[in-house]
């Protein structure tokens, strides 16, 4: 059996056939470009008010996603308002590796040893939520941890991408205010182990409670105070997952590639088409 492809017979058939391959064509553009990434909605607003040694240094604005990750949202937001009597307040920094991350969160040792859950007490763990968002971007918020399941109070902030942490880190909030703030963190002197030589402190906390449209609930204007805390895994991952990637960008090329040809083909044949009906005199040579 031989398959041939139908062409039109006139002008006109041909003429809407191109048409409809160039917005074929257009369509497979808008296909094949990329696609943002939306965020979820901001549900809670922590800032963070920071000083190194007794110096303000500034604030830093972090919006928690509570539809992701509802459960790791209410761990840190509890602990920065200090809602059970512990938490962030008066809390350091007690890990700083420029161009990679900013950690704290340790209320209990002030070293990454200490700190726990809401949930529980004596080193209470947060289990994985789960790892929905990735570490995709600059000023990403996420738990620290010593391995799967062993979420407590400490977490971190990124200075960029770091998609070997996908699927080991829950990411739970975004740093929307404060870069600058975060910057000069970055670049404070530390010792060998990554600790600040002068303590950056959480010296005290703004909160904002908003409903998923974005209208405020609750707020307060200076609570307590949010410090740094980490496993180490942060700085040295195991194993690298892999961030999912869309296949719809190499279908739009591979679609633009097909209708390429076909817009081609089609050219051909109009060509031809045209060519055989100037039989007379009349008629002017136009390709």
């Amino acid at each position: 059996m031989r398959f041939s492809i139908l062409f039109p017979t006139n002008s006109q058939g041909y003429t809407m056939l191109t048409v409809k391959l160039v917005i074929l064509f257009f369509l497979s553009l808008i296909a094949a470009a990329p696609i943002d990434k939306v965020e979820p909605p901001i549900t809670h607003v922590v800032t963070f008010h920071v000083n190194q040694g007794s110096e303000p240094i500034g604030n830093m604005t972090l919006g928690l996603f509570g539809s992701v990750a509802p459960k790791t949202v209410e761990n840190f937001f509890q602990l920065a308002t200090m809602q059970n009597g512990f938490g962030y307040h008066k809390n350091i920094f007690h890990r700083v590796i420029k161009d990679f991350m900013i950690q704290g969160g340790d209320f209990e040792n002030h070293d990454g040893t200490g700190g726990h859950s809401i949930y529980g007490t004596h080193k209470g763990a947060l289990p994985d939520e789960n790892f929905h968002l990735k570490h995709d971007r600059p000023g990403r918020l996420a738990m620290a941890n010593s391995g799967k399941n062993t979420g407590g109070s400490q977490f971190f902030i990124t200075s960029g991408e770091a998609s070997w942490l996908d699927g080991h880190h829950v990411v739970f909030g975004q740093l929307i205010d404060g870069t600058e703030t975060f910057k000069q963190i970055e670049e404070a002197p530390t010792t060998q182990f990554d600790k600040p030589m002068t303590d950056i402190v959480i010296s005290t906390v703004s909160f904002e409670k908003r409903s998923l449209n974005g209208t405020a609930l609750k707020d307060n204007d200076g609570t307590p105070d949010a410090s740094d805390s980490t496993s180490g895994e942060a700085s040295d991952p195991k194993d690298d997952d892999t961030t999912e990637k869309s296949s719809h960008h190499d279908y739009g090329l591979i679609a633009l590639i097909a209708l390429g040809i076909g817009a081609l083909i089609v050219g051909i044949k109009y060509r031809a088409a045209i060519k055989n009906k100037i039989t007379s005199l009349g008629y002017k040579r136009l390709f």
